[in-house]
């Protein structure tokens, strides 16, 4: 995934109790950053991805940034 994809949540992050509020409505949002935490960027899986939320109101900056893990985003179809 890269910035500027169009996602939605799986699956798998709509189980999740951590995620309710975004699983309330069926929102589709834009990668905004990816986010690297390893150290070797030859491995893959060591990233969160930032998304902005279609329709949310709150001005998104380093201390609300929303980041999710590659399985619990899918592309939008």
């Amino acid at each position: 995934m890269n910035v500027g994809d169009l996602v939605t949540l799986s699956a798998y992050a709509r189980t999740l109790k951590c995620r309710s509020t975004e699983v309330e409505g069926n929102f589709v949002g834009i990668i905004t950053e990816v986010i690297k935490w390893c150290a070797d960027i030859a491995l893959t899986g060591c990233e969160d991805y930032a998304v902005r939320w279609a329709g949310d109101t709150e001005p998104q900056n380093r201390l609300n940034i929303k980041t999710y893990l590659r399985r619990e985003l899918k592309y939008v179809k």
